[in-house]
């Protein structure tokens, strides 16, 4: 998996912590909407700083767990929630048990994920039964409709990034339910929650 951001670098905690602020209320919304509870075992792939893998480590409680992945897991070297494990992994290459979780989240990551669709089965594969998928992502579908100073600004921006798939959002709905999940609820941001039946 390629990914865009220099982790080593300086400022990345900060800008992470950015992220987090952006964009931590909505995914807590669209989690709340799961039901995750008290017991539940939760995974977060892509976890950055750790904020979500905070959250829902109180919200599964002292008999619940969560196992918190990132490319860069020295970013999470500050958590010591006892119910948080933190192993540095890919999407693509990390083993894990199928059936293993109640909840999956993940936010950003799979634009960068050159193969989204064993990406999504993978993760599909490692839900519970009612288990739920819970996946946020970026679609710049708004450039079609953009004046053309911001449509040349992103242009710009997808250019001298590496490859990712900028439009990867609109294609969320159809690659979960392709992976066999009953996708329950999609919004204007492209964030899909499904669930394994």
């Amino acid at each position: 998996m390629t990914y865009m951001f220099d982790q080593t670098r300086e400022g990345e905690r900060r800008r992470l912590e950015l992220l987090e602020r952006a964009r931590d209320p909505g995914s807590v919304r669209r989690l709340e909407r799961t039901g995750v509870g008290a017991g539940w075992r939760c995974l977060e792939i892509g976890a950055g700083r750790g904020s979500i893998a905070r959250w829902l480590a109180r919200r599964s409680g002292p008999d619940g767990s969560v196992l918190a992945i990132d490319l860069e897991p020295e970013l999470l070297s500050d958590i010591d929630e006892p119910n948080i494990e933190v192993r540095g992994a890919d999407v693509l290459e990390i083993e894990l048990p199928e059936g293993a979780f109640d909840l999956i989240h993940t936010r950003a990551v799979l634009l960068h994920v050159p193969d989204r669709a064993r990406a999504i089965a993978r993760m599909a594969s490692w839900l519970a039964p009612g288990g739920w998928l819970a996946v946020e992502e970026v679609d710049w579908l708004g450039r079609a409709v953009a004046d053309s100073g911001w449509s040349r600004c992103l242009d710009a921006y997808e250019r001298g990034t590496p490859p990712m798939d900028w439009f990867c959002g609109r294609e969320l709905v159809h690659e979960l339910a392709a992976a066999g999940l009953d996708v329950v609820d999609a919004d204007g941001d492209v964030d899909a929650i499904a669930r394994a039946a």
